[in-house]
């Protein structure tokens, strides 16, 4: 099955930002949480080697992310 982001989805998500990771502390690593802030700071997507250091715990998400990500660069 394919999946394609609508032009709004497209337009919003380069906007986004994570609110607070703050939930997070009990499910994840502090170096994951650590990494995906200083990305959000960054404004930037997360690149494959960040993925790469998230993959372990977060296999799902990351494939997410991947997709999310690689939807939106042309």
């Amino acid at each position: 099955m394919t999946f394609q982001l609508s032009e709004k989805a497209k337009e919003l998500i380069p906007k986004a930002r994570i609110v607070s990771l703050t939930a997070w502390k009990s499910s994840h690593y502090p170096a994951e949480i650590q990494l995906i802030q200083a990305v959000d700071d960054a404004g930037r997507y997360l690149a494959d080697e960040d993925l790469q250091q998230l993959h372990s715990s977060e296999l799902i998400s990351v494939n997410i992310s991947q997709f999310l990500r690689d939807s939106l660069q042309p």
